[in-house]
């Protein structure tokens, strides 16, 4: 059985969600204090990596996904990319925070 079979319901949700792949393969671009700047074509995404899990950046409960492209497609969701200068203003605004809250924690 084909691993892809495995993930999906059928083969043609299984070609659904990869035809919407076609920006090509997902790639981290840079990684700063637990999250990732992913590339996928021109289109960019920042996620959270805890635990050796993905998460969206959204408020309240987050399902865990695993390290690898489909997993990163799932925690960016179909929302998610942006163009790389939007990308990494929101990475630099999250570590802003991130900072902050360390700061108050300590």
């Amino acid at each position: 059985m084909n691993l892809f079979l495995r993930i999906f319901d059928s083969k043609m949700d299984m070609m659904k969600i990869l035809g919407r792949c076609s920006m090509g393969k997902i790639r981290i671009v840079e990684e700063r204090e637990g999250y990732l700047l992913l590339a996928r074509g021109e289109r960019f995404a920042v996620v959270e990596r805890r635990n050796g899990q993905l998460y969206r950046l959204e408020w309240g409960r987050r399902d865990p996904e695993p390290i690898s492209d489909l997993g990163m497609m799932h925690a960016v969701g179909d929302h998610g990319w942006c163009d790389e200068i939007t990308a990494r203003q929101l990475l630099s605004e999250i570590l802003v925070r991130y900072h902050d809250l360390a700061e108050r924690m300590w």
